[in-house]
């Protein structure tokens, strides 16, 4: 049985608010927060990484930056490759 501790109200209150916000966003239309929603929810998931990698496993990673360095100017680079240049 969990045990009910401040820290997992906490984390479940977290996780429930990043489940929700985006659909709550979605339904109001607000393209704003729907990127700032998916954002926390890129960055979240690399510290989470960085945290497994560093805290649990005690590796020193380097590659880790670089893939999500490499994520980050792939998603800039890509649809300007793809979109027609206009003169």
């Amino acid at each position: 049985m969990v045990k009910l501790s401040a820290e997992n109200i906490l984390n479940g209150g977290l996780l429930l608010a990043l489940l929700v916000v985006p659909f709550i966003a979605l339904a109001i239309d607000e393209p704003f927060y729907i990127t700032l929603a998916t954002r926390v929810a890129i960055l979240a998931l690399a510290g989470v990484g960085l945290n497994l990698a560093l805290g649990l496993g005690g590796l020193v990673s380097f590659g880790h930056a670089a893939f999500f360095g490499i994520g980050g100017y792939a998603l800039v680079f890509w649809p300007v490759m793809l979109l027609p240049m206009s003169h």
